[in-house]
This record gives C-alpha cells, sequence and structure tokens, in this order.
C-alpha cells in the first residue's frame, strides 16, 4: 500500500439543529441523521498521484440512534476531473483500504447504494461553506459567531470525523439533496467544518 497524506478542507450538512450532537457522542437531533459530508483536498498525494484540487461528496443515511454504531447507507459522487490514476487513489483512500481516519469512517458503512463522476464546485472561507454538484446536491453555510462577532469553535470535542479539530458550528442557509434516491431539504438545520489532516497507511 503506497504512503498517503491529505490536507484540506471537510464540512457536512445535516439534520441535527445547531450544533451537532453527534460529536458529543449523543443521538442525533429527532433520532435519525440524513446528509452531507464534502471533502476538497488542497494538497494531497498517493504515492507518486498528486490529488491537488479534488472533491468527494458522501451522501448517506445514517440511520436511528447513535450514528456511531454504523449502519450506515450511502452514495459517493467523486469529482469529474479526476484521472483514472486519481480515481482509483481517491476510492483506495475514501474506502479507507488505506489506513487513516477514513478507515473509520469506512468501517460504519454497510451499504453503498452507489458511485458517480460530476462537476464539483466547492468553496470554503472562514465565514461560510458549500458545494453544489448539478441538480443532486447544492448547499450553502454560514458559520456561527458569537456575541460578539468571533467566529464560534468546539474544541476537544469527544468524537470528530477527521480525527482532529477544531470543529466549526454552522447553519445552512440552503440545503438540498436529491442524489441516489435520497430527497432532503436540509436548510436552516446543523453544518460544521473541520480541517483535514490526514495520511496512511
Amino acid at each position: 500500500m503506497a504512503n498517503w497524506e491529505l490536507k484540506g478542507e471537510f464540512f457536512d450538512s445535516c439534520t441535527c439543529d445547531v450544533t451537532c450532537p453527534c460529536n458529543f457522542n449523543s443521538v442525533p437531533t429527532g433520532n435519525h441523521c440524513t446528509g452531507i459530508v464534502a471533502i476538497h483536498v488542497n494538497q494531497g498525494k498517493y504515492g507518486d498521484t498528486r490529488l491537488d484540487g479534488l472533491n468527494v461528496v458522501l451522501v448517506a443515511d445514517l440511520g436511528e440512534g447513535n450514528v456511531w454504531k454504523g449502519g450506515w447507507t450511502a452514495g459517493v459522487i467523486m469529482d469529474e476531473k479526476a484521472n483514472p490514476g486519481q480515481r482509483d487513489a481517491l476510492q483506495t483512500i475514501m474506502t479507507g483500504k488505506a489506513g487513516g481516519p477514513p478507515a473509520m469512517l469506512a468501517s460504519l458503512m454497510s451499504k453503498i447504494v452507489g458511485l458517480e463522476f460530476a462537476p464539483i464546485n466547492f468553496h470554503y472561507s472562514k465565514e461560510g461553506w458549500g458545494v453544489s454538484i448539478g441538480d443532486k446536491v447544492n448547499v450553502e453555510t454560514e458559520a456561527v459567531k458569537d456575541a460578539s462577532g468571533n467566529y464560534a469553535q468546539i474544541l476537544y470535542a469527544p468524537v470528530i470525523e477527521t480525527g482532529s479539530g477544531p470543529i466549526s458550528p454552522g447553519k445552512a442557509k440552503s440545503s438540498r439533496i436529491d442524489a441516489f434516491g435520497f430527497k432532503w431539504d436540509l436548510s436552516g438545520k446543523s453544518s460544521k467544518h473541520e480541517p483535514v489532516n490526514w495520511k496512511g497507511p
């Protein structure tokens, strides 16, 4: 297995109220979590294959109760601009075969309902973040501020999807998903950003 590393951005948009209780090992709002995870690679490589600028989006029904028990049903959309070598590398990493934090996330999935390649537009700043994939996924969020106008951060949460923080809580101004048979409007619900700094195996 080749050595690899990814540095970039991770955010989700889900059914939870702000902020997501799953990071505190609690059940999701309404006891059932659905949503998307979007990952952008600022700098990355798998062996000699560069992965800079590529994106991956996971559309998932995480089921009822505590999401960390597993049993997720998910579809994956990968960046259409990735060449065959990059596609193979991203699939190897994101399916957990190359170790690192993605292996933990992959272990929670019981069913993959599809893999598609499409143009993915991703943006991130401290003020907000978003992703769009044609008419399948369109998410725009804004970061949460405190009473003094500072951007909120959560440090040392019990469970962090990327393996490290900080978590920047946000709220979806608009979040609509219509992919893999899933159709959700998560506008007004939780969205959070975490930095990605992964390596393996």
